[in-house]
């Protein structure tokens, strides 16, 4: 393995690492929205007596859950996928839409990181807060936000790396036996 190889392994190694921090985030918050949403249950219904933040938190944390949670899904391959006419191609042919779909994926997820980095500024430099009764600062939810959009474009292109990296071994690989 050569240094450029390992300094790329390395890179993909942190993405993957940032990744499965992000899933155990996004984990915590469904269990502490499950939580929340239990004990405002249990107070509403059998207490008499409503929470005024527990709905505000629980739409929090599903950002949190949502955004952080995505790019674990996507290094894991977990996403919704409809392969009904995808599965019935041959591997290479299969591959080269994945890699396709991975860069429009990935162009996508730029666009959206550099639109929130856009829109996270203003509320960090401002002190945006939500206009509720709890006044949650909104650098919070948006930090969420950016920072799993960002690790989730990150984690596209790790997946486009090791896509054509197999189109291009099974290319060399179909050329070899030809030759």
């Amino acid at each position: 393995m050569n240094d450029q190889s390992r300094k790329r392994s390395g890179i993909v190694n942190v993405i993957n690492m940032l990744s499965k921090i992000m899933g155990i985030l996004g984990a915590y918050g469904t269990l502490i929205m499950v939580l929340i949403i239990t004990y405002d249950v249990l107070m509403r219904y059998f207490l008499n007596m409503p929470t005024t933040w527990a709905f505000e938190f629980s739409e929090y944390l599903l950002i949190v859950v949502f955004f952080c949670g995505s790019s674990y899904c996507l290094l894991y391959d977990r996403h919704v996928s409809v392969d009904l006419i995808t599965s019935r191609l041959p591997t290479l042919a299969r591959s080269i839409l994945e890699l396709i779909a991975d860069i429009v994926g990935m162009v996508f997820c730029l666009i959206l990181t550099w639109q929130s980095w856009i829109f996270f500024w203003p509320a960090y430099e401002g002190g945006w807060r939500s206009d509720t009764i709890l006044s949650v600062p909104l650098v919070y939810p948006y930090f969420f936000m950016t920072s799993g959009l960002s690790i989730l474009t990150l984690q596209y292109f790790v997946k486009v790396i090791h896509s054509a990296t197999f189109i291009l071994n099974a290319h060399n690989l179909s050329e070899r036996k030809e030759a």
